[in-house]
């Protein structure tokens, strides 16, 4: 990511496998959303990477929490972490 030329540099996914966020400007986090039999989110994962985020200056983007059941919010299994909906974007595109 670090020498990819793009306005935002951000990661979308499931998991980071336990590493640190690498520098970018932007994170996406979310559990799945399969009516079926989704895999359980981890919500100890996403708050693991919010504050690394938050610790790094980067913007903290919480889809979902994922599951079978749609909440109150129109997300599947809600869309608040600890309490907050964390909808954050990167402040300015980055000049390369």
């Amino acid at each position: 990511l670090r020498f990819q030329t793009a306005a935002y540099r951000q990661i979308i996914g499931r998991s980071l496998g336990g590493q640190d966020v690498p520098p970018i400007d932007w994170v996406i986090t979310g559990g799945e959303s399969d009516p079926a039999n989704p895999r359980p989110m981890d919500g100890a994962w996403a708050r693991s990477i919010r504050d690394q985020c938050q610790e790094a200056g980067v913007a903290f983007f919480h889809k979902q929490n994922g599951g079978v059941m749609h909440a109150g919010d129109g997300a599947w299994g809600g869309r608040q972490l600890d309490g907050r909906i964390w909808h954050d974007f990167p402040q300015q595109q980055r000049e390369e």
